[in-house]
This record gives structure tokens, sequence and C-alpha cells, in this order.
């Protein structure tokens, strides 16, 4: 049961990331928009973050990007984004404002 419940914890907890990486993708910590108002809420309500969370959030999404380039017919403005989300994870960077 411990074993279980570990288990369980630890894809919650990936969930969580990915659910909060897709949400700040466009977040930058500079200009910070939502994520003051996300983390002082899910502390708020009783929520725990682990050290480094917004990193291991970016990391997380960062398959869910990969992924994306796999889509036959992707819009090339839409893959140039992508890309550049990527290279700003990998780089540990601010990514690029999205082009209007």
């Amino acid at each position: 049961t411990l074993r279980r419940n570990t288990s369980l914890r630890c894809v919650l907890r990936r969930r969580l990331l990915a659910d909060v990486g897709h949400f700040l993708r466009y977040e930058r910590s500079d200009r910070p928009a939502a994520e003051p108002h996300f983390r002082a809420g899910y502390l708020e309500g009783g929520g725990r973050l682990p050290p480094a969370w917004r990193r291991l959030a970016r990391l997380v999404d960062l398959v869910a990007l990969c992924e994306a380039l796999t889509h036959d017919g992707l819009p090339h403005a839409a893959t140039a984004e992508v890309v550049e989300l990527i290279r700003a994870t990998v780089d540990d960077e601010l990514p690029a404002p999205p082009r209007t």
C-alpha cells in the first residue's frame, strides 16, 4: 500500500507539473502575469510545490513541445514558435515573446 501510494503521488506530481508547464508556457519570469497568482492560490489552497518547481514544470512541458513537432502539416509559424520554446527551455532562458 505504501508503495502504491508513493507511486500515485509521483504520478500526480508529474501531472501537476505538466499542467502547470502548459499553463505557464509563455510566462516570462521578467514580466510574470499568471505565475504569482497561480503560486499564491495553489499554496493558499494547501498545495505544495517542490523546489525549483517552475524549472521542473518547463522540463515536463518540453515533452509536449517535442511531441508537437511530430504533427504533419504544422504551420511554419507554429513550428518556429515551438522550436523557440524548446530552445529557451533547453538553454534555461526566457522564451522570446510570441510573434503577433
